[in-house]
């Protein structure tokens, strides 16, 4: 639903983030693979960029993203040199993989049920999905009640993130995987081998 000049920037602030995204995203794939070395084939949903598809190939991995916003589909496609489709993945697209990622997508979809759902119908046998959100555990709750007013107390802790529209707890995470099939579900924090802090990516794999 973003207008076009929503998804300059959005894309603006992708490609100023390369040389920070890139090395954190490669450093997730590797980690990923360690977890499910069958990995062969790689689908991502919302693939931005192209980051995380560049690191699959790194990886001798074959991968293809797609990606609503027509600008950073077309950086990845020209600079990345990846495979990425500016189109809605849906039931009808012919495509599976053996890991199908979304990171940093769930937390913007108004159904993620749904969207999950479609990324388990892309999965090939003993496929593995990967989810990464911000988590947003009990604690923290309280701030929803202001996130619609940012001269309120107190103060949002989503003041830079006013486009997600869906929140998960871990225990949401874990809990939708389940009731979608998954045999079996792993959460680690990927290492930030960037600027060295506790980490970057949380999510959670989840085993079919």
């Amino acid at each position: 639903t973003e207008d076009e000049e929503r998804l300059r920037l959005d894309h603006q602030f992708l490609e100023e983030s390369r040389d920070i995204l890139l090395p954190l995203q490669s450093q997730l794939f590797l980690e990923l693979l360690t977890r499910a070395p069958h990995v062969k084939t790689v689908l991502e949903l919302g693939c931005g960029a192209g980051f995380f598809l560049k690191a699959s190939e790194y990886y001798g991995r074959t991968a293809i993203g797609y990606e609503i916003n027509p600008f950073a589909a077309r950086y990845a496609r020209d600079h990345m040199k990846v495979d990425a489709r500016c189109e809605l993945l849906d039931l009808q697209t012919p495509v599976q993989a053996d890991l199908v990622a979304a990171i940093g997508v769930l937390e913007h979809v108004p159904d993620p049920i749904a969207t999950f759902q479609l990324m388990r119908s892309k999965l090939k046998p003993d496929g593995v999905i990967y989810v990464s959100v911000p988590f947003f555990e009990r604690q923290s709750w309280p701030y929803l009640w202001t996130a619609i007013d940012p001269e309120a107390s107190p103060p949002d802790i989503f003041y830079d993130n006013d486009v997600h529209i869906t929140h998960f707890s871990l225990k949401g995470l874990l809990l939708l995987g389940q009731n979608c099939g998954a045999r079996s579900s792993e959460y680690f924090t990927s290492v930030d081998v960037v600027h060295r802090s506790p980490g970057s990516y949380p999510g959670v794999l989840f085993r079919f």
